[in-house]
């Protein structure tokens, strides 16, 4: 089990500005209202600690971001990256002898972003929300297909929230925006038709429809549901 990490000093805690983390179209540090410059391996440091929500072994964040180098060179990186930290007017990392987590009071894009709302969806996160899309590292991989889902989830539970409203313009934007990052997804696709229907909009709705068989087909082979056809066509 990891051992207690300290908490912050006073001067640290409670009369700090306020620090984010951004990760998602970019990386980004700000600090109240500067943004703080930092060298790439440290960037990579940040960035992995801000996407978990624990504290975890020097060793294993060590070789999680240098996987190609020897234990000793990977160790020194870390090092090299928690030293280069210590010139920063605030403190982001906090560190035992053995453990290392992102400090408690650093706000973090991705851990929030999705669950703050519409609002905060169509403004800060764009069309896709992407984490770091210029990285390469094979450690974001996992990390970014979660969030990929938890992207959709929280679109298409929006869209159902417009249409309960019947804000049906509301909720073919938010599903259009969950078709566009996947396309073959059923779910969003039948929110979509749902609020043309909805408008009374019988074109719109076959039009998406058809446009979702010819994705399967052409994809997967595959048909709509029996349940989709029955949305669209209507009673027989």
């Amino acid at each position: 089990m990891a051992p207690a990490l300290p908490r912050q000093t006073a001067r640290h805690r409670s009369d700090a500005p306020h620090t984010e983390v951004r990760l998602l179209g970019g990386f980004e540090i700000r600090h109240d209202t500067e943004v703080v410059a930092l060298k790439p391996g440290t960037e990579r440091l940040i960035a992995f600690l801000a996407l978990l929500e624990r504290a975890v072994e020097r060793r294993y964040v060590a070789f999680r971001l240098w996987p190609d180098k020897g234990e000793d060179r990977a160790m020194a990186n870390l090092r090299s990256a928690l030293w280069r930290l210590r010139p920063l007017p605030v403190i982001l990392v906090e560190a035992t002898s053995t453990h290392l987590k992102l400090c408690r009071n650093v706000w973090v894009d991705a851990r929030h972003g999705f669950v703050e709302g519409p609002v905060s969806i169509l403004d800060d996160l764009g069309l896709t929300g992407e984490l770091l899309p210029d990285w390469y590292d094979d450690w974001l991989v996992v990390e970014r297909e979660r969030l990929r889902q938890q992207l959709l989830h929280t679109l298409e539970t929006a869209c159902e929230c417009a249409l309960r409203a019947e804000s049906y313009g509301d909720a073919i934007d938010l599903g259009l925006r969950a078709v566009a990052l996947e396309p073959l997804r059923e779910s969003a696709h039948r929110l979509v038709i749902r609020a043309h229907l909805g408008e009374r909009n019988a074109h719109e709705a076959q039009r998406q429809y058809r446009q979702l068989a010819d994705l399967l087909r052409a994809e997967l082979g595959l048909a709509p549901s029996p349940a989709l056809q029955a949305l669209v066509t209507g009673p027989s």
